[in-house]
């Protein structure tokens, strides 16, 4: 194996090797030369003496100075026909001359050496020997590759294979271009083995770029995802690990073992509720990309916490209580209708809503926070994915006729268990619309199965009120 150590030495001597070759094969083809020269000189004369001679008794035949015409006629013939063997006879010996031209050394090391087909002894021992030399030198190029490998030069190590792989008939073609994917796959795999999981994709990627069948390639590249991911489960960090998985999502979509992955996150993700409103949870929506809108537009969004559910009849009075506000107008005597404590609240304005944010320490969502928290990030159509919406999925259509509590339909849940974002109320949001007034997402319980998508968008003005407006909200980072 060479010394990566002294590589300009070996180097120079691998270039006088080269050198020498191209010297010899140069001299082998102009020696050739000349002597196909001179054969076809001779064999020029020769045909130009038959052809004058066939003339010459042709027309004798024709003016009927010659006896025996028949046979004179057979004669001329067999004379026609060793003109054509010598035509072809010249013909081949300019093939036999017609060698393929060497244009150096360094072509040379990538590139087969001038081939001659046919010759005299000297032509083919020069052949042989030229031969011997150019394969001794894709070897001494391969043994140095391996060199640097084994030394950790990645970078050096792919500069040295490259002119090898340039032609895919020259010899030891295929060693070289194992040698040179083991420069991208072996510190790929020591980098993952390093729980270094950047340095994986930096190595791994290039290869993959082009070599996208390499299924041993392909698995270095997602274990870089995985067990980073599976390392913060494993620390009750489900945010860290949706993150991962939700990155190798955008790259590779197709995988349903990502999906289910990142579905495994999502329900792991932290809770956490507000003391100040009973019963008000939260979920963390981890920052990032997801498709947005009709168009599944490509939108970024930082990290909040949005309400598992929309704010019920129990926690509004809680804000009604402490401040006096108004009451919505379905209520009588402060006094929630009865059974009803926690359905979702209704007859509340865009304004109402804000009021009780600003009370409490919350927010209203953006529209686009809001569409994350019910779509995740693959563009789904419904909250739990692409089933067609159902009576134990969302109240929808006026299937029930009326509000019903918030949570009764688990099934529906969005990706990061979100409840209640398809049907039920329409939720007002932070956005305003092109038309005017305030963006209203969700769909409600007496719209048909159209308005329940995540990417529906209803508006009203800010201070409309319906027994079919509610909200949610989104509180500061905990």
């Amino acid at each position: 194996m060479a010394d990566t150590t002294n590589k300009p030495k070996v180097l120079r001597t691998i270039l006088k090797e080269a050198l020498w070759a191209y010297e010899q094969a140069r001299s082998v083809r102009l020696q050739t030369e000349r002597r196909a020269d001179e054969a076809l000189r001779r064999q020029t004369g020769a045909l130009d003496a038959e052809q004058k001679e066939l003339t010459r008794r042709l027309q004798a035949t024709q003016q009927g100075q010659m006896a025996g015409g028949q046979a004179e006629q057979e004669r001329l013939g067999h004379l026609l026909a060793e003109v054509e063997a010598l035509e072809q006879a010249a013909r081949t010996l300019l093939e036999e001359a017609g060698l393929a031209h060497i244009t150096g050394a360094p072509a040379q090391i990538a590139g087969d050496p001038a081939p001659v087909r046919r010759g005299d002894g000297e032509v083919t021992a020069a052949f042989v020997q030229a031969q011997t030399s150019f394969v001794g030198l894709r070897e001494t190029m391969c043994k140095l590759a391996e060199a640097q490998l084994d030394a950790g030069q990645w970078e050096e190590a792919r500069r040295t294979l490259t002119p090898l792989r340039q032609d895919k008939d020259a010899p030891l073609y295929t060693a070289a271009a194992e040698l040179q994917r083991a420069s991208y796959l072996r510190p790929a795999q020591q980098a993952l083995e390093a729980g270094q999981w950047e340095a994986v994709r930096e190595h791994i990627d290039p290869w993959l770029k082009e070599h996208k069948g390499d299924s041993e390639a392909e698995s270095s590249f997602q274990e870089s995802y995985y067990r980073p991911a599976q390392q913060a489960l494993d620390a009750n960090k489900a945010d860290e690990a949706v993150i991962y998985l939700d990155a190798l999502w955008w790259l590779r979509p197709e995988n349903p073992d990502v999906a289910a992955q990142l579905q495994k996150a999502y329900a792991a993700l932290p809770k956490r509720t507000l003391s100040k409103i009973p019963g008000l949870e939260f979920v963390k929506v981890p920052a990032g990309v997801f498709l947005y809108g009709e168009n599944k537009k490509k939108v970024e969004v930082g990290e909040f916490w949005m309400s598992l559910t929309p704010v019920t009849n129990a926690q509004y009075k809680v804000f009604v209580d402490a401040t006096g506000y108004k009451e919505p107008g379905h209520w009588s005597g402060g006094r929630i209708p009865a059974g009803k404590e926690n359905h979702p609240v209704v007859n509340v304005s865009y304004q109402d809503a804000q009021r009780f944010c600003g009370g409490a320490g919350l927010r209203l969502p953006t529209e686009q926070e809001w569409e994350k928290a019910a779509r995740g990030v693959d563009g789904r159509t419904y909250p739990w994915g692409e089933e067609s919406p159902d009576s134990q999925r969302c109240n929808f259509d006026k299937q029930v006729g009326d509000t019903t509590p918030v949570g009764q339909y688990p099934k529906g849940a969005s990706p990061y268990g979100c409840l209640d974002m398809a049907g039920n109320v329409w939720e007002w949001c932070d956005s305003p619309h092109e038309s005017g007034g305030r963006v209203l997402r969700g769909g409600a319980f007496s719209y048909n199965v159209s308005y329940v998508r995540c990417a529906c968008r209803y508006w009203n003005l800010p201070d409309d009120r319906y027994d079919s407006y509610g909200f949610r909200v989104v509180a500061p980072s905990f």
